[in-house]
């Protein structure tokens, strides 16, 4: 039994080795650029925003009050659709979004024109406005 322990150990090495590169060929493989996220058309009683070369799109985006926004971010970097002022965020919605991610909110129920920010990237900025 112990001569063949060297011949066991060489076997458990080799093993992991190739495991550890097959992890690794396909960790790279799932790690790579992730491809745009194409803009899904909006159910009935919504809306659809779309980020794309750091821009919200439509600008100004015009809804009825309380309508859900399908918001598809196409760019690789993370955003953050935000209402309010850059200095003061109002807490109506908050919604984060990966790099090349959907996600949802609700617009306010009030008929009113609201701001909204990405918080990451300065420069992007949009309003949104309610009309009823």
């Amino acid at each position: 039994m112990m001569r063949n322990l060297p011949r066991l150990a060489g076997s458990v090495v080799a093993c992991t080795v190739v495991l550890v590169g097959a992890t690794w060929a396909v960790d790279r493989s799932v790690s790579s650029s992730p491809e745009p996220v194409a803009a899904a058309p909006a159910p009935p009683g919504s809306a659809t925003l779309t980020i794309a070369s750091f821009l919200f799109d439509p600008t100004p985006l015009t809804v009825a009050p309380g309508t859900t926004v399908a918001v598809t971010n196409q760019d690789k970097a993370k955003h953050t659709v935000t209402s309010g002022a850059r200095d003061n965020p109002d807490g109506r919605f908050d919604l984060k979004l990966d790099g090349a991610a959907a996600g949802t909110f609700t617009a306010p129920a009030e008929p009113g024109s609201y701001p909204y920010i990405c918080t990451i990237h300065p420069g992007m900025k949009a309003v949104i406005e309610v009309t009823p």
